[in-house]
């Protein structure tokens, strides 16, 4: 059984730690703040659950120790910071893994000619800048796909009552997000498909076919710098 490490103990280490528990060996948890690296020789994997800001420095430290990582997303906030940590983890040989937890509800995304709509709402907190890394980072690599070859036209925000809604615009056809914070029920949607309604636990099936390497390293290094270009395009468009 792979032994494995937790960084970070907060709403999303709490629950990386109750799947690992069944799925690995946890020989340690701490915070960011701790001496973490006093334990990494404990471990084969490092699992990072960290505030945003943080995970560059921590993750570039645990790959220097060889260690592999798995990241909560995003893997930073930028492009560029991303694309480092991937050449360091080829540089050291270790494994790099980015939190992509939606693609394992295993639904169907299909872009029609024309409008085509993302729509979540939650009752959350957070400003439309911290939407992007919290929300929008994980509508844009499900639609990896389906836009990694067209050409983006214009990004356009829009003028709604919601905490954050934008459009992105292709030749052919066009993306409307909106993003509400303060939606009494929860709802999650990309056209037809409905994120909030799957079968298996897409946690434990993620963090599992990581453990057991039968994941797709390049393509979660493709889907993560993607996300992470979008980002970035899209907070100098509308900020």
């Amino acid at each position: 059984m792979t032994n494995s490490g937790i960084i970070g103990y907060g709403n999303w280490g709490n629950k990386l730690y109750k799947k690992l528990t069944h799925l690995s060996k946890v020989k340690f948890v701490c915070n960011s703040r701790d001496n973490y690296k006093l334990n990494l020789n404990k471990v084969d994997w490092v699992f990072v659950a960290t505030p945003n800001n943080t995970h560059f420095k921590i993750v570039s430290e645990c790959l220097k120790k060889k260690k592999n990582v798995f990241c909560e997303k995003p893997l930073t906030l930028n492009y560029k910071s991303s694309k480092k940590l991937f050449k360091l983890a080829k540089k050291f040989n270790s494994k790099l893994y980015v939190d992509d937890i939606e693609i394992y509800k295993n639904k169907e995304i299909e872009l029609i000619k024309g409008l085509n709509t993302v729509t979540r709402g939650k009752n959350s907190t957070g400003s439309a800048k911290e939407l992007l890394y919290k929300l929008v980072y994980h509508d844009l690599y499900l639609l990896y796909g389906s836009l990694k070859r067209h050409k983006l036209l214009k990004i356009e925000k829009l003028k709604t009552q919601k905490k954050l809604s934008f459009i992105l615009k292709y030749k052919k056809f066009s993306l409307k997000f909106i993003y509400d914070i303060s939606a009494k029920n929860s709802y999650h949607k990309i056209n037809g498909s409905n994120f909030l309604i799957f079968k298996n636990d897409p946690l434990k099936k993620m963090i599992k076919k990581v453990l057991n390497n039968k994941v797709n390293y390049k393509n979660n290094e493709q889907i993560s710098l993607f996300s992470n270009y979008m980002i970035d395009k899209i907070k100098n468009a509308i900020f």
